[in-house]
């Protein structure tokens, strides 16, 4: 149950977004209140948290599928990730608010697992205008006598008008694919996509300055990815277990202006023991982050960079105590060391109080921060040097009200937004600006019959974004960032 871990979660079930129309995983975001999805000209995916806008990795959240991060955030994309098949999904997990308490680098304005489905054997094809067509299927293999399970899921997409923000015809194929096996204690993942994307995208028109002479242009923007684990669980007596994991993370991007591709590999391990009343987390990563090649003809980056590497560091610990037996404390410390860039200490407090049967209370004070991307990094093919982290430093508050048919929550948060990455030379960097934000968000969910349940969900946020206060060179008005939103 979600009400019951810190932080605010939602949980969403991919067969009843299915019944609600939902046919990506983005459109059933779109049902989390405090969220406005988006969709820029190139058809990528794209998140506004709590009326805050970053317009590369999915609105600064981290995405996991299965667990495992399938994006490299350093490449300043939104990945295609976000725009798999509802048919593929079992569920998906969300955190408003950092994360990276537990899961570090660029768990910034939240984090969304998505939890494919591996349940079942199935196979299913949808097709729609457009030369629209979606051919899925899941399998799991079982073998009880010697412990062993293989499962999958795995879709293609293609169509030739997709809804992209101009409306404009364009040529898209995405294809997804997730495994898993596990034998005994031993555990292997593979998540996978590749997006191909083609069209005519409209050029901007700059306020005051004559339109351009051609209104399109031909674009394209490529998109290959995949993380593989090895994993080796350990599980004592009731709630200690621990595990040390392998991955090889591989990600390639291409567009008319920039590319990217480099491995990612990660060696970490965690403990979990329980003593008395405590929960105790410990955890050790150590990542090795890798640039094979990457362009940038934008004028914001790098024109051209190749074998360029850097190591993080992580050390996560946590404590989860039950001071009553209706009153749980959390708290935890994450360390976070990335070559010759920065370090940071990075703090979580929560608390749980289950004030009756029906009533219950929380709290939880956090931080979160992400290192620079490659065009942030360099002034042209040469490293920067040492740039401070970007943090968020984020307090909530929430009521929630449960009975077998019928919950409401309600959520109160405040955050601040400071010492904001850019690439060299933009102008707004020198007045160091910084993001305050509040809101508030309510959700009530009723299940009337076994048949018939509603679900309706308010929020308002409003951001004092001091990014808008830049004025372009040229003469040109304000960029407005952080308007307020509600929902």
């Amino acid at each position: 149950n979600a009400d019951y871990v810190p932080g605010t979660v939602s949980v969403l079930q991919a067969d009843e977004l299915r019944l609600l129309g939902a046919r990506t995983a983005l459109d059933g975001i779109a049902l989390v209140p405090g969220l406005d999805v988006q969709r820029n000209r190139f058809g990528a995916a794209t998140i506004r948290m709590r009326s805050v806008d970053f317009f590369f990795n999915a609105g600064n959240i981290k995405v996991l599928v299965d667990g495992l991060p399938i994006s490299r955030e350093a490449a300043f994309q939104s990945s295609a990730v976000l725009l798999m098949p509802i048919e593929q999904l079992e569920r998906i997990e969300v955190i408003r608010g950092p994360g990276s308490g537990v899961h570090g680098d660029f768990a910034y304005m939240g984090l969304i697992n998505l939890v494919t489905r591996h349940d079942r054997n199935l196979v299913g094809l949808n097709v729609g205008s457009g030369s629209r067509t979606n051919a899925y299927g899941v399998f799991r293999i079982d073998n009880a006598q010697n412990d062993f399970h293989f499962s999958g899921n795995a879709s293609d997409w293609r169509s030739d008008r997709y809804d992209t923000s101009d409306g404009r015809d364009n040529d898209e194929r995405r294809s997804f694919l997730n495994l898993q096996a596990n034998w005994g204690d031993f555990g292997f993942k593979l998540v996978a996509l590749d997006r191909d994307f083609s069209g005519l995208v409209p050029i901007p028109r700059r306020t005051g300055q004559p339109p351009p002479p051609v209104p399109y242009s031909l674009q394209f923007q490529r998109e290959r990815s995949y993380n593989a684990e090895l994993r080796r669980d350990w599980h004592g007596d009731g709630d200690d277990r621990g595990a040390f994991w392998f991955q090889h993370q591989y990600a390639n991007y291409e567009r008319e202006e920039a590319s990217f591709e480099g491995p990612r590999e990660e060696l970490g391990g965690n403990l979990i023991r329980r003593w008395g009343r405590h929960l105790v987390l410990a955890q050790l990563q150590v990542v090795r982050l890798k640039i094979d090649d990457a362009t940038d003809f934008t004028g914001n980056g790098p024109p051209v960079l190749a074998d360029e590497s850097r190591r993080m560091t992580s050390l996560t610990l946590q404590d989860q105590v039950d001071l009553r037996d209706n009153l749980q404390l959390t708290a935890g410390l994450r360390w976070d060391d990335l070559d010759g860039i920065d370090s940071a200490v990075t703090p979580r407090v929560a608390a749980l109080w289950q004030i009756s049967d029906h009533h219950l209370l929380k709290a939880q004070y956090a931080e979160g921060f992400r290192s620079p991307t490659y065009q942030e990094s360099y002034v042209g093919d040469t490293q920067r040097g040492p740039v401070d982290f970007e943090r968020i430093r984020s307090s909530e508050i929430s009521y929630v009200y449960r009975t077998p048919s019928t919950v409401f929550r309600a959520t109160g948060f405040s955050h601040k937004i400071d010492h904001m990455i850019f690439p060299v030379g933009v102008p707004i960097a020198d007045s160091k600006p910084e993001i305050d934000g509040q809101g508030v968000e309510f959700e009530l969910t009723r299940q009337w019959t076994p048949w018939l349940r509603t679900l309706a969900s308010w929020s308002t946020a409003n951001a004092m974004d001091g990014r808008s206060a830049y004025i372009p060179v040229g003469g040109q008005p304000p960029v407005r960032f952080g308007a307020p939103s509600v929902g």
